[in-house]
């Protein structure tokens, strides 16, 4: 019996023990999965809170807010970017026993440790380069060539090229996509003579690009002004294109050959307005995970290298990829002009004849006209009832302008061919001024309100809000953005830069050969980002 007794109260000793260690084991658990969450967060290099706070925030979601945690961590710095973090953090509570007490051991001791180490293994970059007019004064092209192939040494020098690419952005008034891309939007409006995109205000509201009907191709024009900004109407073609041609100003996307990127920052020079918005809308886009199909249509095409495949990444991937846009700009933005919609395209009411290499153009006056003897010019004498057309000037013959009944076409002996012009054919060939002024204002209509009819403009202060309104949507996805103010004199860019910039760090206002410095500085940020592994 007493035998039985002591065999019964053993049982109930070790069942009992078992009990407390399982409790011990149960809590323990709970607090190491609860710190390991909160390790894991806290060590994160694309979150920017205090890392021991994110700790206690996640311990205490947990229902661990009182828990004692001591908490260590290491920070490897590159400029004002995090390129590395390690975090230690470790807790002991005691825990009240059932019968163990009877053991003298009222109480066990919950030990949990938590450690975690991260590194940026992904790198993804915009450049996005001004290269508008006021970049041709006093060396600023030259010294961002310089600044600019600098920059991309120093990121592709050494490393991995399926860990780190750049997309090269140039604009002025527009952005080329280049015919690649612009292959792959089927956008409204297509022409073959340009590749620039319009946006809406609603677009910079988002870092994607839509495509086919939801994005509209620019149309392709000159305005007809100097660099001076005077109306010039000697020539058709006297300014450059609102969306240039040039075959360095077209996108270079995801790129890891320094040489090809090097060649093309070295072909490119100044010309036209300044457009940071349409720039930075690019680079967002470039970065944007939605981008993806692009990227692959464009290593199918053999543009871009294969090893940049899946590329650009997903936002966040674990926290082993950044993505970071690099914004330079001397100016600030500028009025962005729009063909009105009934000069975009259809028939105009111009024919254009050509001989010699020369062109000759009439333009439409009436459908018909009924006369007796005729003008002036006219081949009278009998009644006619047909087209009735004024004779434009032509510059190269200096022929005077006239109406007469039919084209110059049809009163050459033989007739020369020729061909009603679209409104798109009719920009290809002469510029606005040169059409309000030799087609139109000779005619006694006026000069100024035939060319301001033509077009419409996004004027800067909209393009300003556009600029913050894409800048946020940027940082919001966690891209770091930063933004360089060459020799900008402009409070509006200057306000306009720094609300762009992740912080006030990453804004950079330098003057002259110091922008090969601030380019120094972000690359050496990158640089180490990229070394960590």
């Amino acid at each position: 019996m007493i035998l039985s007794l002591f065999l019964f109260l053993g049982m109930v000793l070790i069942g009992g023990v078992a009990l407390d260690l399982f409790r011990h084991e149960h809590r323990r658990a709970e607090m190491q999965a609860a710190l390991d969450n909160a390790v894991l967060a806290a060590t994160r290099v694309d979150q920017e809170r205090d890392p021991e706070l994110v700790v206690q925030d996640y311990l205490a979601r947990a229902g661990y807010g009182d828990l004692p945690v001591e908490i260590e961590v290491e920070e490897t710095k590159a400029g004002p970017l995090v390129t590395g973090r390690s975090l230690t953090a470790s807790a002991s509570v005691p825990m009240n026993t059932f019968l163990m007490r009877l053991a003298d051991m009222p109480s066990l001791d919950v030990n949990v440790l938590s450690q975690a180490t991260q590194a940026i293994n992904n790198i993804e970059i915009s450049l996005v380069l001004d290269v508008s007019g006021s970049m041709g004064n006093y060396g600023r092209i030259e010294n961002l060539r310089f600044a600019a192939s600098n920059f991309i040494d120093e990121i592709l020098e050494n490393s991995d090229p399926e860990r780190v690419s750049i997309s090269l952005i140039p604009y002025a008034t527009q952005v080329s996509a280049g015919p690649d891309i612009m292959e792959e939007f089927s956008p409204q409006d297509a022409h073959p003579y340009s590749h620039c995109l319009e946006f809406g205000a609603n677009d910079f509201n988002q870092p994607s690009i839509p495509r086919g009907l939801g994005v509209r191709q620019a149309s392709h024009f000159q305005m007809g002004t100097d660099r001076r900004g005077y109306l010039t109407v000697d020539e058709p073609l006297t300014d450059g294109w609102t969306c240039r041609i040039d075959d360095d100003f077209h996108i270079r996307a995801f790129s890891n050959s320094a040489f090809e990127l090097k060649r093309q920052i070295e072909g490119l020079y100044a010309e036209g307005s300044t457009s940071i918005d349409i720039g930075v809308k690019w680079g967002v886009a470039l970065l944007d995970p939605s981008s993806r199909p692009l990227i692959d249509a464009l290593i199918e095409k053999g543009v871009v290298d294969a090893s940049l495949g899946k590329r650009p990444l997903d936002y966040g991937r674990n926290g082993d990829t950044m993505k970071l846009l690099v914004v330079m700009t001397d100016g600030e933005n500028m009025p962005e002009y729009r063909l009105e919609p009934d000069f975009r395209n259809g028939p105009s009411d111009i024919w254009r004849a050509r001989a010699n290499g020369r062109s000759y153009y009439s333009v439409l006056l009436e459908e018909s006209r009924s006369h007796r003897g005729g003008p002036r010019w006219g081949r009278g004498g009998r009644d006619r009832d047909e087209p009735y057309y004024f004779w434009a000037y032509n510059h190269e013959t200096s022929r005077y302008s006239r109406t007469d009944w039919g084209t110059i076409g049809e009163n050459y002996n033989p007739p020369l061919d020729e061909k009603q012009l679209s409104w798109r054919e009719v920009w290809a060939e002469m510029s606005m001024a040169y059409q309000a002024y030799w087609l139109r204002a000779q005619q006694g209509a006026d000069f100024y309100d035939t060319f301001y009819d033509t077009y419409t403009q996004v004027e800067p202060g909209e393009k300003d809000d556009r600029l913050e309104s894409i800048c946020a949507a940027a940082r919001r996805r966690g891209i770091t953005v930063f933004t360089i103010g060459f020799e900008v004199d402009s409070l509006r860019s200057l306000n306009a830069l720094q609300g762009c910039a992740s912080s006030p760090s990453h804004y950079f206002d330098v003057d002259g050969p110091e922008i090969d410095d601030a380019f120094h500085t972000i690359a050496t940020s990158i640089t180490q980002l990229k070394l960590t592994k």
